[in-house]
């Protein structure tokens, strides 16, 4: 059983580490939190850039409903959520192909007993002429939206989230989601988190009870519990002694997409001739498929959004002509002269998430089989080891902020309760 004033380590000062630190901290125990990167965040990651007026989202942007556990942080905070209030436009059909289909796969999706890939599910009740466009739709939007490779992604999990899906709202945290993990941080230092930032782990050396967490040459930290809530893809370079090979299958087991964000400033809103002042996502079959504007008249940001077989395309071309590309699907979409567009540019960013060396990628998604690895997840190893993460979340909003801070809390109240028993 853990004393009141028992050592943890969280490893990762993402959304699910800061807020699992908090939770421990505020309950009484004495938290270390170790982070690779120099700030904290993780896949939260606002952008300030000299002479831009607004903050740029590289990373979590939208917060998809009324998320409880979201929606109070934010209020807990002194922040606001502002609404999108966004609408669609597309210079090609909509993504979901003919609807009446759209509607029938869902339907046959539903009557499936034994789960597959999505890709199979199509070629089996799907096939031919007649659907082509709907399967290329489905696997537009299964990589594009969800970051999903059809190939091998669930039938039933993918059924579950778009069955679900509604015209809830969408918000933005005003002033940027860095804003809330600036909150978070000064809440764990307020409760006495100690806080390592450019702290790779490069080994955990653990036995029922006890962890040594090593960080660089002669820099350990020894706690009787961790939580680890790095990115699965960086589990592996975490080095377990002894190692895990049930908790390193299921994590295996847990699909991981990328995607390529890219934040173009302008000195004017030009695409508001088509754009009103709502946030608009623009939808396209062109090199950078699909774009967005922010909310409100005065922004002069648009964001772009790569994924599937356009990233990799895109991660062909030289540095130089990248924004190139970006410029000429803009062109090509709003029939807009290159010339305009590039006289018309301030400032911009490309974040490719799968270049970042302590995440390797954008978020998760089911594979077949994946429900049962999140369940193991979930298991502690011997009282001693917890994993936390949007990836371990078996909740509602899969692939989001909410989902790694319900994972986090989650983690948590485990090491809590044991103090009770």
């Amino acid at each position: 059983m853990l004393e009141m004033s028992s050592q943890i380590i969280v490893v990762g000062a993402g959304a699910a580490g800061l807020i699992a630190a908090r939770r421990l901290a505020s309950a009484g125990y004495s938290v270390t939190l170790l982070e690779a990167a120099a700030i904290p965040g993780g896949r939260i990651h606002s952008l300030f850039v000299r002479d831009v007026a607004e903050h740029l989202e590289a990373g979590a942007e939208f917060v998809h409903g009324d998320l409880p556990v979201t929606v109070g942080l934010v209020r807990a905070a002194g922040l606001q959520l502002i609404p999108t209030n966004h609408w669609q436009m597309a210079n090609d059909p909509s993504p979901f192909g003919d609807s009446s289909h759209w509607d029938d796969m869902l339907s046959e999706m539903s009557r499936i007993e034994q789960d597959i890939p999505v890709g199979a599910f199509l070629s089996e009740h799907f096939a031919g002429e007649k659907y082509a466009r709907l399967r290329e739709s489905v696997w537009r939007f299964a990589s594009g939206y969800d970051l999903a490779d059809p190939a091998i992604a669930s039938t039933k999990a993918l059924y579950a989230e778009w069955s679900a899906e509604s015209d809830s709202s969408e918000y933005r945290v005003e002033g940027g989601y860095g804003r809330l993990v600036d909150w978070l941080a000064g809440e764990c230092r307020r409760f006495g988190v100690m806080l390592h930032y450019s702290a790779p782990v490069t080994a955990i050396r653990w036995e029922e009870g006890k962890t040594v967490v090593v960080t660089g040459p002669g820099r350990e930290f020894s706690a009787e519990a961790i939580i680890v809530t790095v990115a699965p893809p960086a589990l592996k370079n975490l080095g377990f002694c002894p190692a895990l090979p049930v908790y390193s299958n299921a994590i295996r087991g847990i699909g991981w997409g990328s995607v390529i964000k890219v934040l173009l400033v302008f000195r004017t809103a030009w695409w508001r001739e088509e754009a009103d002042e709502r946030t608009t996502f623009i939808l396209s079959h062109e090199a950078i498929p699909t774009w967005w504007t922010q909310r409100g008249v005065s922004s002069t940001l648009i964001t772009g959004w790569v994924t599937g077989d356009n990233m990799r395309e895109f991660r062909t071309l030289a540095e130089k002509d990248r924004i190139g590309s970006c410029l000429a699907s803009l062109s090509a979409i709003f029939r807009k002269d290159i010339g305009f567009l590039r006289e018309q540019l301030v400032a911009s960013r490309i974040f490719d998430w799968a270049e970042q060396p302590f995440i390797h990628g954008g978020y998760s998604y089911d594979m077949v089989g994946t429900p049962a690895c999140r369940r193991q997840l979930q298991v502690p190893v011997a009282d001693t080891i917890y994993f936390a993460g949007e990836a371990a979340d078996e909740g509602p909003s899969p692939g989001t902020v909410e989902a790694a801070f319900r994972s986090g809390i989650a983690a948590a109240e485990k090491i809590i309760a044991r103090h009770k028993r």
